[in-house]
């Protein structure tokens, strides 16, 4: 430890030191404050754009359900208009035997999925129609809420949408759980009772509804709807309905505000959020959107990254100007001291020489160089343990330096190595970048030296040994043993690496592998046995991590007959290319253990030539989509032989073809939606034109016509012939009810060449003739 001490101390009283560390510091401290002012503006930004962001999808939640309520009031008139409808909902018992059932068929049991159910009340025989029931006397109808929800209502037609819960258990003791959102038309109450003479109530399924939700809102993010009370009306996570979240701060805050729309930081259940919120008086809701602050940081890493790198950059540009300003400074004394030390063999007191200055330094030099010898015996420790550390590492490296009188070295140097029966066992530190992340340069160098000394202590029980650490990745044990051949030395030399293993990991969370070198019989062949353990080490691409490695085990599982199987790189291509990511992974692990069988040489042929099939593979698709490809296999190769695992390469392919696939079907999509605009657009030009159809459509926007079919009632949730016929519809509605226009040249102007189809198909659609319709909207105005 006293060597680690002297060998990290610095003389801070050095006029070089002092230049240097002034101008660091300047330099610093001008990157702090720059560093600080942008990511702070950043940030600012960032929220600023989610808070836009989070208003628009607010307004869209708001407007669909804004749409919702009028569709589910338009849906309830059409059956108050129905005749059969008015039948049930104030006809005598006895007159309603012929029509019950037929009326439910025609109006009630072909519900659009948005809707639940429907019931139709009847006061004077008091029962319940419903959509999804036999009907049944009120008292025992299984929606038990629904007759304090008529007695209760003070609207003829409900303003708003009231969230509910039917829960209760039908005869056949199967439970019936739905969440729905009721309105309700109802006639004047009878006084016997409380109840309407006649009532229609609506139940549109909540979770349908609520998809939407889900589905405009970001991963990650919340988006729900509250009543005044607190109540979930709406959230994009089902599960969360008519849950009550007033006693929340957040909530709390929203209803205080005087404020109609806003945003706001806010700690929810222990994680930072930015909470947006916006009204509606016309609703009676609070629409909010909650997004988890880490999301919105996580939008910025790439600018984030940028800016570090940039001012990584300028700082170390900053130490190099401050080492090249005060190397000019210092110069002139630099040159003295190094003259001087080129001469001095000893310095008596080491730590005294450290703390002095320049001055101190070179008087005290001079006093050694007049007065003391030369010689391996007065050298200081540090200066011993250095030339032991270099002599070792020369014999290990075989690096070209002259020896002379070896024998007479190490002993002088007390290395109790013999001349043979020596064994070489290099130690690696696992996942290198994360040590190299986690510690800074001298807290590397103090866990290297702690290493040594723990592998040097667990080996002295058994061996004469030396332990050094040679650059910056790896510590190699010399063992002196007995016997090449004895397997008790063998598995005695495995044990002893186990635990050294354990010990390190115990003492410092650090994970090592180990190669195992062959026996040599000459000192000077120390290079051989460190070449062959270096080697063992790089199968740990192979083997993985914590690894104890020896050359004749690792021979007995490599596959000379090297082979780049492109069946099953055709597999893996054909399930990219169907964007099957599960498959993916099946064909690449399947290539993966087919590689982990060759030598370490031929695993990273197999790689790279995999990795450069794939960078062909995907410019070949982004060629014939007219599109550019920015994948780059340049940095991917010039670090292949960093990756340690093949666990390692595995992400790396798989984060590679799961980006790939996810732009792909994200291209589909937006390409979908391009041509489902533009249908829009050209029914809304074409509907008066009678020939307008799905394969006149299609030949427009080039596609065929059962794809366009496809894409347009997966986009808009309705068929394109539906949409047709109900776009012609409206537009035959308005001219009903804005012009003197004959049925026969509206039905014209809307596109239906035969007035009879549309007489028919319009009174099918709507209940009541075109004439009909005209009359009560007529009659509704005036009363109005």
């Amino acid at each position: 430890m006293n060597y680690l001490k002297n060998n990290i101390k610095i003389n801070f009283k050095s006029t070089f030191i002092k230049l240097l560390s002034s101008y660091i510091i300047l330099t610093s401290i001008i990157l702090f404050i720059s560093t600080t002012i942008l990511y702070n503006g950043y940030k600012r930004q960032i929220i600023k754009n989610s808070t836009n962001s989070s208003e628009k999808i607010l307004n869209q939640a708001s407007y669909y359900i804004d749409y919702s309520l009028n569709w589910a009031k338009l849906f309830t008139y059409q059956l108050y208009l129905s005749q059969d409808i008015s039948n049930l909902m104030y006809g005598e018992q006895d007159k309603l035997s012929a029509i019950d059932e037929s009326s439910k068929v025609m109006y009630l049991n072909s519900l659009p999925p948005s809707i639940q159910s429907v019931y139709i009340y009847n006061n004077n025989n008091g029962k319940i129609y419903s959509s999804i029931s036999n009907s049944i006397d009120i008292k025992d109808f299984y929606d038990h809420e629904i007759l304090s929800f008529l007695k209760d209502s003070s609207e003829t037609f409900t303003s708003k949408l009231v969230p509910r819960k039917i829960n209760t258990v039908l005869k056949n003791n199967l439970k019936y759980d739905k969440d729905v959102l009721t309105i309700a038309l109802c006639n004047s109450k009878n006084p016997k009772n409380s109840l309407p003479d006649g009532a229609i109530i609506v139940n549109l399924d909540a979770v349908e509804i609520q998809k939407y939700f889900k589905t405009i809102s970001e991963d990650g993010c919340d988006l729900f709807a509250v009543d005044e009370k607190g109540n979930i009306v709406m959230h994009s996570n089902s599960n969360m309905f008519l849950r009550n979240i007033s006693e929340n701060s957040y909530i709390q805050n929203i209803f205080k505000s005087k404020n109609s729309k806003g945003s706001f930081l806010s700690t929810i259940d222990g994680t930072p959020c930015v909470v947006t919120y916006s009204s509606s008086s016309r609703l009676g809701l609070k629409f909010v959107s909650i997004t988890p602050y880490k999301t919105l940081l996580q939008s910025i890493n790439v600018m984030t990254k940028l800016l570090i790198a940039m001012f990584i950059l300028l700082f170390i540009v900053g130490i190099i100007f401050s080492y090249i300003v005060s190397k000019k400074i210092y110069s002139p004394i630099d040159k003295i001291v190094k003259q001087v030390k080129s001469k001095l063999p000893i310095i008596s007191d080491s730590e005294n020489t450290i703390d002095s200055n320049e001055l101190d330094l070179l008087s005290l030099a001079i006093d050694n160089i007049l007065n003391e010898p030369v010689t391996l015996k007065n050298l200081t420790n540090e200066d011993t343990s250095f030339i032991r550390k270099r002599l070792l590492e020369g014999l290990l490296l075989n690096d070209g330096v002259a020896i002379k009188n070896i024998r007479t070295k190490l002993n002088e140097l007390d290395i109790k190595l013999p001349d043979e029966g020596n064994l070489v066992v290099v130690f690696k530190v696992d996942r290198l970048k994360d040590f190299y992340s986690k510690y800074d340069h001298d807290g590397r160098n103090l866990l290297r030296f702690g290493i040594c000394n723990i592998c040097h202590d667990v080996s002295s029980k058994y061996y004469n040994n030396e332990c050094i650490f040679i650059n910056s990745t790896y510590m190699a044990l010399i063992l002196n043993i007995s016997d090449e051949n004895s397997m008790e030395n063998l598995d005695l030399i495995f044990n002893l690496i186990k635990e050294i293993q354990e010990y390190v990991s115990l003492y410092y969370k650090i994970s090592l592998s180990a190669g195992i070198g062959c026996y040599i019989c000459d000192i000077n062949q120390l290079s051989i046995s460190y070449k062959v353990a270096i080697n063992c080490l790089k199968y740990t691409l192979k083997f993985g991590i914590n690894s104890i490695l020896y050359y004749k085990e690792i021979n007995k599982h490599i596959n000379n007959d090297y082979h780049y199987d492109e069946g099953m790189e055709t597999l893996l291509f054909n399930s990219i290319k169907l964007g099957n990511i599960k498959s993916v992974e099946t064909q690449l692990d399947k290539i993966l253990a087919t590689i982990s069988t060759y030598s370490y040489s031929n695993m990273l042929l197999s790689i790279s030539h995999l990795a450069l099939h794939s960078k062909k593979l995907v410019d070949s698709l982004h060629f014939i989509n007219n599109e550019p490809s920015d994948m780059s296999l340049k940095s991917f190769l010039n670090n292949l032989d960093k990756l340690e695992t093949l666990d390692e390469v595995k992400f790396w392919f798989m984060s590679f073809y799961t980006d790939f696939i996810n732009q792909l079907n994200e291209k589909k999509s937006n390409k979908s939606d391009t041509i489902v605009t533009t249908t829009l657009k050209y029914i809304e030009e074409n509907y008066s034109n009678p020939c307008l159809s799905a394969e006149s459509i299609a030949d427009y926007v080039d596609i065929s016509p059962n794809y366009l079919r496809t894409i347009f009632k997966n986009t808009v949730n309705k068929s394109l012939s539906n949409y047709i016929s109900e776009f012609r519809f409206n537009k035959s509605k308005a001219l009903l009810e804005t012009t003197d226009l004959t049925v026969s040249d509206i039905s014209t102007a809307v596109g239906f060449s035969n007035s009879n189809y549309f007489y028919t198909a319009f009174k099918k659609n709507y209940g009541i003739s075109p004439n009909q319709y005209r009359t009560n909207y007529k009659n509704n105005s005036i009363i109005s």
